[in-house]
């Protein structure tokens, strides 16, 4: 939709999952942040086999923030979830990706651990 936007990516890996955030500045194109949110969890769904659609809403009232996450199986048989979100001009997306173990050729059972990062219940996101 948009080229050229600053993105601010973070990434770890811990007991077979990475964890990544990315988080894209939307650069004054705000008016489009829903579209933004829906066009990259299609792009998501096209990338492997959805077995699970949440729409999460975090924190109440007027600081709620409203995404919608995605739980599929890549071909390659790594198990993603990936929350999205927008807030106050910032695309987030949030991912966890349940890697093979070593030699394992067939991972089809999710880590425990392969949650997404999670807004921070003290409302910092929203200041």
């Amino acid at each position: 939709m948009v080229k050229g936007l600053k993105a601010d990516v973070y990434s770890v890996e811990f007991d077979r999952v990475q964890y990544r955030l990315t988080a894209v500045d939307l650069a004054g194109h705000n008016e489009a942040g829903v579209n933004f949110v829906n066009e990259a969890a299609y792009n998501l769904m096209r990338e492997g086999e959805v077995i699970f659609t949440d729409f999460p809403r975090v924190y109440q009232d007027e600081k709620s923030v409203f995404g919608v996450t995605l739980v599929f199986d890549r071909p390659d048989g790594r198990r993603q979830r990936t929350s999205l979100y927008y807030n106050k001009g910032r695309l987030y997306l949030a991912d966890a990706i349940v890697l093979p173990a070593r030699g394992d050729k067939d991972m089809t059972v999710p880590s425990r651990f392969d949650q997404t990062i999670r807004f921070p219940p003290d409302g910092r996101f929203d200041k």
